[in-house]
């Protein structure tokens, strides 16, 4: 996809490229702790927000401000699902939606 249709493509989703990253590395993630299916509650649950703050801090991504931004504007938009851990109330927990995945397959990220 050339630059300009993906920004075409973006702003007729209301998102920013650094949320399309966000979204891609919160998919990376939950494929890399969960593999294939029937993996578990971690498949099920997806990923600790903690653990995506972490790699958008050792990546360098963007403060810890913005990324929680992105996350909520992503949530809104149904392409992320929060969920508190069912197995500790203090996790809350992120995985991308099917609406999400197509947008990433959509983008080609």
């Amino acid at each position: 996809m050339r630059p300009s249709e993906l920004k075409a493509k973006l702003d007729g989703v209301g998102l920013c490229f650094d949320e399309i990253v966000l979204l891609e590395m919160v998919q990376d993630m939950k494929e890399e702790i969960g593999g294939g299916e029937g993996k578990g509650f971690l498949e099920s649950d997806g990923v600790r927000v903690t653990d995506v703050m972490a790699r958008a801090h050792n990546l360098r991504f963007s403060s810890s401000k913005t990324v929680h931004k992105y996350m909520g504007n992503l949530n809104r938009r149904s392409y992320i699902r929060r969920e508190i851990d069912e197995h500790d109330n203090r996790v809350v927990r992120v995985s991308v939606t099917g609406l999400g995945k197509k947008l990433l397959e959509d983008v080609e990220v």
